[in-house]
Parts: C-alpha cells; sequence; structure tokens
C-alpha cells in the first residue's frame, strides 16, 4: 500500500516562519501527487468484491507465511527479513539489529553500533540506520561517523537496524509474485519501478530554496527538501554544481518512480526465483528494493544488492510513473491486489489464518505509538 497513514511533519520537523513556507498548491494534475484518501478510494469496493471470493475481508494476511505480522503488512522486523535472505550472499547487503534495552542510553547503543563494525568486516561507514519495523522512509538516516550514530539515537528509541551503505549508483523496486500452481514457489516479476533521485544544479545566482521553489516537481514537495536541509535555505549553488536532494528510495522523501519493465529479463527473473524459492517459511508476495550497478548489470541478474524487501503491505510504485495515464496505474494496483488475495485464498486453504481486524487495527496502533525520530529521511 501506498501507506497506511498519510506521512505528515511534525512540528520539530516543518520550519517555523511563515517565510519558509513553500506556497500552497491546489490538487494538482496527475494522481502522483494526489492525497491517499483519494487515490485509493476506487480500491474499496474492488477489494470488498475480491474478500467475498475469497470469503474473509482480509485474505490476503494469509500470504508470505515465512514472514511475521500479516505476511509483512505492518510492525513486521526488517533484520528478521534480511537475515531470512543470507543465502542470497552478497546479494542481500550487511544488516544487523540494534536492540532497544531499558537500561541503554543513546552512547551505549551507538558503541553496540561500533563493536558490530569491529566484529563483522562487511560494516564499514557510511551505514544506513533506520527503524527495524518503519515504512516510507521514515527516520532513515545515512551516517557517515560516530558522532552521527550518537545523534541519531539521542532521537530514535526504538529498535534500528545498521545496514551497509550501497553507492548504487541506481536503485529499483522489484514486485515478486509467486505463481502457487507452478513448482513451489515459481513466480514471475511482476512489476520493476525505477527509482530517480532528485537533483539540483546550481546557476550561481539563486538560492535552494529558489531552486527548489520554482523547479517544475520539486515544489510539491518543497516542505520535504526545506525542512532536510534546514539552514541551508540561502545557501547558493555554484554554476553548475549539483545537489542530491535525497538518499531514501521512497516517493514521498521526493524521489521519482518510473516504470521499469525493460529491465526485466530471463536471467533477472530467474535469481529472483530463487531467492524467493529459498526463503523459510515461504514467501508468495514481495517488492525487493534494490541497488545496483546498472541496468545492463541487471538485467543480467548481476551487480545488486537488497536493501530490504517488503511484503504483503508491499505495492507495485511503478503506478505513480508520472509519464502514465490513472488507468494504466489502476490496472497495476487492481491486478497486485488480485493476486494477493488469490495468493491469501490459496494458503487459507492450506490452514493458514490471516489475523482479525481487531489484530490488524491493534498492530497498526502500535506501531504509530511507538515510533519515533523524524518523518524526513535524509
Amino acid at each position: 500500500m501506498k501507506d497506511l497513514h498519510k506521512t505528515r511533519l511534525t512540528r520539530s520537523d516543518a520550519p517555523h516562519s511563515p517565510a519558509h513556507r513553500p506556497p500552497r498548491r491546489g490538487l494538482v494534475a496527475h494522481h502522483e501527487f494526489w492525497p491517499s484518501w483519494l487515490f485509493y478510494a476506487p480500491l474499496i469496493p474492488w477489494c470488498a468484491a475480491l474478500a467475498l471470493k475469497a470469503r474473509h475481508p482480509l485474505a490476503f494476511l494469509a500470504a508470505n507465511p515465512g514472514i511475521e505480522k500479516g505476511g509483512g503488512f505492518v510492525n513486521e522486523s526488517k533484520a528478521r527479513i534480511m537475515a531470512a535472505l543470507a543465502h542470497a550472499g552478497d546479494a542481500a547487503c550487511a544488516t544487523v539489529l540494534i536492540e532497544a534495552r531499558a537500561d541503554d542510553g543513546p552512547a551505549q547503543r551507538a558503541a553496540r553500533v561500533m563493536a558490530a563494525m569491529q566484529r563483522d568486516d562487511q560494516l564499514a561507514f557510511p551505514l544506513i540506520l533506520k527503524p527495524d519495523a518503519g515504512q516510507r522512509g521514515f527516520a532513515v538516516k545515512l551516517a557517515r561517523s560516530e558522532a552521527d550514530v550518537l545523534t541519531y539515537f539521542e532521537l530514535v528509541r526504538g529498535k534500528v537496524v545498521a545496514q551497509q551503505y550501497h553507492p548504487g549508483p541506481q536503485e529499483c523496486g522489484i514486485l515478486w509474485v509467486r505463481d502457487e500452481r507452478a513448482a513451489p514457489a515459481a513466480g514471475f516479476i511482476f512489476a520493476v519501478t525505477r527509482k530517480v533521485f532528485p537533483r539540483l544544479t546550481g546557476d550561481g545566482t539563486s538560492t535552494l530554496r529558489e531552486l527548489i521553489e520554482g523547479h517544475p516537481r520539486y515544489r510539491r514537495q518543497a516542505r520535504i527538501f526545506l525542512t532536510r536541509f534546514a539552514g541551508e535555505h540561502e545557501r547558493v549553488l555554484a554554476a553548475g554544481e549539483n545537489l542530491r536532494l535525497a538518499e531514501a528510495g521512497n516517493h514521498c522523501q521526493g524521489t521519482l518512480f518510473c516504470d521499469g519493465a525493460d529491465l526485466i529479463t530471463p536471467a533477472l527473473s530467474s535469481v529472483i526465483d530463487e531467492i524467493c524459492d529459498r526463503y523459510p517459511g515461504g514467501l508468495d508476495f514481495g517488492r525487493f528494493d534494490i541497488r545496483y550497478e546498472s541496468d545492463d548489470r541487471l538485467r543480467e541478474g548481476k551487480g545488486f544488492a537488497i536493501v530490504e524487501m517488503n511484503g504483503t503491505s508491499a505495492e507495485a510504485t511503478n503506478l505513480y510513473d508520472p509519464s502514465r495515464g490513472l488507468l494504466w496505474s489502476y490496472g497495476v494496483l487492481f491486478g497486485q491486489w488480485r493476486h494477493l488475495y488469490r495468493l491469501g485464498r490459496a494458503r487459507m486453504k492450506q490452514g493458514h489464518r490471516p489475523w482479525s481486524l481487531a489484530a490488524l487495527r491493534a498492530e497498526i496502533k502500535k506501531h504509530f505509538g511507538e515510533r519515533s525520530g523524524s518523518a524526513v529521511a535524509d
């Protein structure tokens, strides 16, 4: 899903003075910037029809028996998922879990990160720090030093994943769907999303704020960028100077999503199939967020590393491609949910039971009640 609750900036995240607030924009033409309630409204009757056919309103939560919390719908552990992908070897980024102990302060937790780096030669600065249970880039930070790690733990109190940073330079999301009618865990790549990170090029006279608010796309998410670069609004980029505005590959953090169907090849499909086939406990539906060297290498099924995998809450994010029309995007969205309910129904026939609505509500409430940190990622 695009989100469980629409991300909002807290008062501490948002620019403080009226002068720092970008001009208000009305509803934009393309659906990628529509409010979630509007975009997902047509999905409600579609899922109701799928639920009737499956004979359970939340049948899709029976899929992915190898992943906790409704097959990875909310509050699932990123560290456990990455550990379950250990069989992928170098195709999965080195990851370590930093627990949240009651008697630990920020310094103790930062020290455990440093100790983990000493034990594992695959972990070195820069590191990615993120909540073990997180969504939409919430509290994702790039740490380049021990001081960065300490600062992070002063803000984030829950369990945290420390992961080796992968420079890419490319990133994509690969949504894989199992075909329960074929051999065990055989499936197909349903969609690929190219992720294009936002960048600005200076002209030698305009400030960072002027460049952002004058950009035809970036002005739509100006609050995110201005919060991320608080204190640098009046910085003037030299002519030709290039500035990357985001590290996290999330649409809500400013990254552009485009359809990447041209990246799907038999070689890549075979590699993803093998990774999914060996997932402990069973995998039916998942989106792999991947950093990779080049398009050509990825098409060969090589030169990539998994930074994260999302389960039943995952989405075929190519549907936010601004070059695609609304009907095409709904075709992708509706198709994804058709597969999810089909897979959940098949698992229910095997004896797996989905969450109840009360259990789902409780887990969502717990997730949003316990998380800490900034909604604005690096």
